[in-house]
Order: structure tokens, then C-alpha cells, then sequence
């Protein structure tokens, strides 16, 4: 103890304190490391940091440890060297290759561990890879190799032996890993995983042809390492790759099956989908599988509606809320239009599996994640502003969660004037005694509908709405005839160009077409224009009124003539539009 106290206290002069500390330091670890007398965990510790913290000039003491009498010592100091070689220190890789004769020596030690690890070192130094693969390949037969050392040379072989032999070892050393750390022998095994893993993937990048399916062949067990193997797979999938992860998904091993759902998702071709699909709607009943499976349909779910009436019945009230959330989000992206992806059969099947669940989770439910998941999805199910309008009005009137309800009329304001057919549902929040919720309301009911207390004036007026009709068939004022009556101000010739009948029906272009705007469109147009005083398109507008023409009538833009004449009218036409 005394001696790790010291090394813990020589490390902290290199940091601190320069030149002169750091050469002490490296007597002082060289030392220990050279002491027979001194505590084993001391000496180990010591050829560590020297490996670590002096790559070139420790190599000799590093060096000279290979032939200690104990082999723990022998197997820290390859490690050492190893670790020397690997640094990036200028010169390390030299410094190691000046002493590689020791190393060599090495390759015939007694201990299996010492040789795995002289010959990781003799690499790293620059010693070429096929000088070693004799003695690798005693390694990776001998009987008493540890899943370490047996996983060092099998690592040094890739590219260079059959991957079918390789595998394994590299497989068994991560199951390793895992059982020390069961047993206690481990704390923090995050490295060790890290090592394994770049393996994996080495072996598959380097191991040429046969690599994957050698790897898939160890993927087939309820090792705790399994769930790496088919991360490490998903980059290269082997032949039978859906078959494998169907397999994975009925393992006993949890973390396996946890693995295995979402790279099932990404299989995303028909075959493949055909395949797995219906296991996973199958397990939408299984409470064990069900939000992994719905992790896995999420991702297809813009490809295809299998399964979709099911997860609308999990995304309703009376499921555990992590699976609720998980059904609500899939069938978001199920239905969601504005996705490039999006497939018009699949979001026919979707919308109203969504609307199923979304509606009255809006109408009944108080604000929280799953009420916000199922707002949010609102304008990408249902993109069309109007529709929208009319199925938030419904459930702002049925929900009575204050916090629900600011956030309706929040989302409310999106659509702008196209959102009009909620203004009703809106006027009585506006006078709500909660003061948030009066705010917001005011606020919605500007964007959407501008003039709408001048609306709600004309009605407690009682200024009746007599709106003239559209007969079927009937042809709209030519534009330019219009344009040319509401400038000449003549009363007579407006009220007889604009007979009742023609007072909302949209007006002709010179083309022919009729984009939707009436009569009481275009006078409103005139406001602010240098042709036409107040005075004479008050009677303009007045006489329109008279022929039944609908200030509130909304235009191809959504936009009604009160809404625009809010903006760009003198306040005397305001009035008149209102009821005055």
C-alpha cells in the first residue's frame, strides 16, 4: 500500500511539476517494477504507468520485466510495451523495435497470456503481421489460452485466416466480459466492450468473404455478447438476416430481443417486410414485446398500414402510458402527409386509424405528453386548414382542461384565416375568467379572423344575414365589367350588373375561369386606391350589401371581405360591413 500511495503521488509530480519530476518518476516506477520484494499489484501497477506515461524512455525497464520469474509480471510488462507502441509519443514505435528481441523471446514463453501479448506488441512495433501467425494460431488452439489471449491473436489473424475460425474466439471473449463482471471481477466493463466491438466490425471489414456468416453463426445464442454480434451484423447483414432476427426476437435474453426489434424495423423492403411484419403485429399482444414491436412498425410506417387498426386500439385511453405514447408517435408518422415518403393507400388507412385515437384523446384528455403527441400530429394528419379548424373546434368545446385548451387555440392560430369555421368555438375564451387563456384566445382569434369582434357585433346587432344564394350554373359579373362599375360609383349600374343571384357567385376572368372571388371582393380591393374617394365605395359596398352579398363569405384564400377591409379599409367602411 505504501508503494501505491508513493506511485499515485510520483504521477502527480509529472503532471505538475515538469522535467526534473517526471525523470524521478521514471526511476521511482522502474524501481517497483524491478523490485521481486515489492506487492505484485504494486509492480503491475508500475510496468501500467510506464507503458502509459513514458512509451520511450520506460522501454527498457518494460523490457527487462519479460524475464521475471512471475508471470503476472511477464504479462504486465508485454502489455506495457504494447500499450508504448500504440502511443503517439514520436519515437515509441522505434523505442519498442529497438527491444524487440526481448519480445521475440517472448513468443515462447511459458505463459499463453505473455504470448498473445508479446505478439500484440511485436505488431504495434512494426514487426510484419505473417511472421506471426504460427505462433497466433498455437494461441488460439491451446487448451488452457484464456478468452483473452485467445481473442488478442485472434484479432491479429483477421484478414489472414478463415473468419470461420476467427469468429469464436472473438465472440467468446465478449461473453468473457460479461461473466467477470456477474462474478464481480469487473467494475466498469465500457472499454473492454469498446475493443470487442471495433473487433466485430474489423473482422467484417477485413475478414473477406464468409466474415458475416461466420459472425451470424455466433449470434445465435442467449450470449449477453449476441446483442453486440447483431449491431456489429446490421452493417454487413449475412445471408438469412431476417430469419436471424426473427430467431433473436423469441431469445430468453432479454438485451438480445431489445436488439434485435429495431434492426427488424429497418429491414424495410416488401420481401423482407412480408416476412416480419406479421410476428411483429403479432406481438402488439404480447406485453413483453408489444413497445418493441411497435419501435420496429414505426420505422415502415409510411411503407405500408398492416397492423394499423391495433395499434389505434393501444394508442387509446386504458393502456400503460409508455405504450400509449409509443402507438400515438407511430401512428403520427403513419399519417403523416408531408413526408416525402408517404404513400397515398397507405395514408388513406392511416388518417382515420390516427383521427381514431387523436380525437378523442383532444376531446377528453388533460394536457400531458400524450395529449401534445396527438395535437402535434394534428396539421400533418389533417393538413387541410379548414378540416382541421372544424375537428379542433369539436374538441375545444368538449375538453374542460384549461391547460388543454390553451394549447387547442395555440395550435388554433396555425391555419390563419383559413382556420374561421372555429371562431364560434373561440368567442366565449375570450372572455374566460383565466387570464392565459383569455390572452390566447384574443390572440387565435386575431389570426384567424381578424374582424372578428366586428363579426360578433353585426350578430348582436341583429343585422340579419341574408345572404343571396348561388343558383347551380350560374355564371359570375365578367371582372372587368365589375372593376369598371365600382370606379364610375354609379349605384344603378351596379345593382343591375349585380343582380342577387350573381351577389356570391365568383367572378369571371377575361380567360374564362372563375378563381373565386365575388363582387364584394373587388370593391373591397379598392380601398386605398387613388380612383375611388370613401364616400363612393361606401355606397359601393352598400348596395352590394343590399343585393345580398356576404361580408363574411370566406374567398379562395380563406380571407373574408372583412377581414381584408380590417386591414385596408377606412374605419367608415368597417362599420358599414359590421351593421352600422
Amino acid at each position: 500500500m505504501r508503494l501505491r500511495i508513493a506511485s499515485c503521488v510520483l504521477l502527480l509530480c509529472i503532471v505538475v511539476a515538469g522535467p526534473v519530476s517526471a525523470d524521478a518518476s521514471l526511476r521511482a516506477y522502474a524501481s517497483v517494477l524491478g523490485q521481486r520484494s515489492a506487492e505484485l499489484d504494486d509492480r503491475i501497477d508500475a510496468a501500467r504507468a510506464l507503458g502509459r506515461y513514458f512509451p520511450v524512455q520506460g522501454v527498457a525497464a518494460m523490457a527487462k520485466a519479460l524475464n521475471d520469474p512471475e508471470p503476472a509480471i511477464r504479462e504486465a510488462a508485454a502489455a506495457a510495451l504494447w500499450t508504448a507502441a500504440l502511443s503517439d509519443e514520436p519515437g515509441a514505435r522505434e523505442a519498442v523495435m529497438a527491444d524487440a528481441d526481448r519480445l521475440r523471446t517472448a513468443l515462447g514463453d511459458r505463459s499463453i497470456e505473455v504470448v498473445a501479448l508479446a505478439a500484440a506488441a511485436l505488431e504495434a512495433a512494426g514487426e510484419p503481421r505473417e511472421s506471426l501467425v504460427e505462433v497466433r494460431l498455437d494461441v488460439l488452439n491451446a487448451r488452457d489460452a484464456t478468452p483473452y489471449a485467445r481473442f488478442i491473436v485472434a484479432r491479429g489473424l483477421i484478414g489472414l485466416q478463415p473468419p470461420k475460425l476467427l469468429a469464436p474466439a472473438l465472440v467468446a471473449y465478449g461473453t468473457e466480459v460479461y461473466a467477470q463482471q456477474a462474478r464481480g471481477q469487473r467494475g466498469s466493463i465500457g472499454d473492454a466492450l469498446e475493443v470487442f466491438d471495433d473487433a466485430l466490425v474489423r473482422l467484417l471489414d477485413e475478414g473477406g468473404s464468409g466474415a458475416a456468416d461466420a459472425l451470424a453463426a455466433e449470434a445465435g445464442t442467449a450470449s449477453p455478447a449476441t446483442p453486440h454480434v447483431l449491431k456489429a451484423l446490421a452493417t454487413a447483414p449475412p445471408s438469412g438476416w431476417v430469419e436471424l432476427l426473427l430467431a433473436a426476437v423469441d431469445s430468453p435474453h432479454a438485451p438480445t430481443r431489445e436488439a434485435a426489434w429495431p434492426l427488424l424495423g429497418a429491414q424495410r423492403s416488401a420481401e423482407a417486410r412480408a416476412r416480419w411484419l406479421p410476428r411483429a403485429i403479432d406481438a402488439l399482444d404480447q406485453p413483453d414485446s408489444v413497445l418493441h414491436a411497435l419501435s420496429a412498425l414505426q420505422q415502415v410506417a409510411g411503407c405500408c398500414a398492416d397492423g394499423l387498426e391495433r395499434v389505434g386500439a393501444l394508442a387509446r385511453a386504458g393502456q400503460p402510458a409508455e405504450v400509449q405514447l409509443a402507438a400515438l408517435r407511430l401512428l403520427a408518422r403513419a399519417s403523416d402527409s408531408s413526408s416525402e415518403t408517404a404513400d397515398a393507400g397507405v395514408l388513406a388507412e392511416a388518417r382515420p386509424a390516427a383521427l381514431g385515437a387523436f380525437e378523442p384523446l383532444l376531446a377528453r384528455a388533460p394536457r400531458g405528453e400524450a395529449f401534445d403527441v396527438a395535437l402535434d400530429a394534428m396539421p400533418y394528419t389533417i393538413p387541410d386548414d379548414g378540416e382541421r379548424a372544424v375537428v379542433l373546434a369539436a374538441a375545444l368545446r368538449a375538453n374542460t382542461d384549461p391547460a388543454a385548451q390553451r394549447a387547442i387555440i395555440g395550435s388554433l392560430s396555425i391555419g390563419g384565416t383559413r382556420s374561421g369555421a372555429a371562431v364560434d368555438a373561440l368567442r366565449p375564451f375570450a372572455e374566460a375568467s383565466d387570464p392565459a387563456t383569455r390572452e390566447a384566445a384574443l390572440r387565435t382569434l386575431s389570426a384567424i379572423a381578424p374582424a372578428w369582434r366586428e363579426s360578433a357585433q353585426r350578430a348582436a346587432a341583429g343585422v340579419p344575414r341574408a345572404v343571396a344564394p348561388v343558383a347551380p350554373g350560374v355564371r359570375g359579373v365578367a371582372m372587368m365589367a365589375m372593376m369598371e362599375a365600382v370606379r364610375s360609383g354609379d349605384a344603378a349600374a351596379i345593382a343591375k350588373l349585380v343582380p342577387p343571384d350573381k351577389a356570391n357567385a365568383p367572378m369571371v376572368m377575361p380567360d374564362g375561369s372563375a378563381p373565386g372571388r365575388a363582387p364584394l371582393d373587388n370593391a373591397i380591393d379598392h380601398c386605398g386606391l387613388p380612383q375611388i374617394d370613401t364616400p363612393r365605395l361606401l355606397m359601393v359596398v352598400r348596395t352590394l350589401l343590399a343585393q345580398g352579398a356576404d361580408p363574411e363569405r370566406p374567398g379562395p384564400d380563406g380571407d373574408t371581405p372583412m377581414t381584408r377591409a380590417k386591414y385596408a379599409c377606412p374605419p367608415e367602411v368597417m362599420a358599414v360591413l359590421a351593421g352600422d
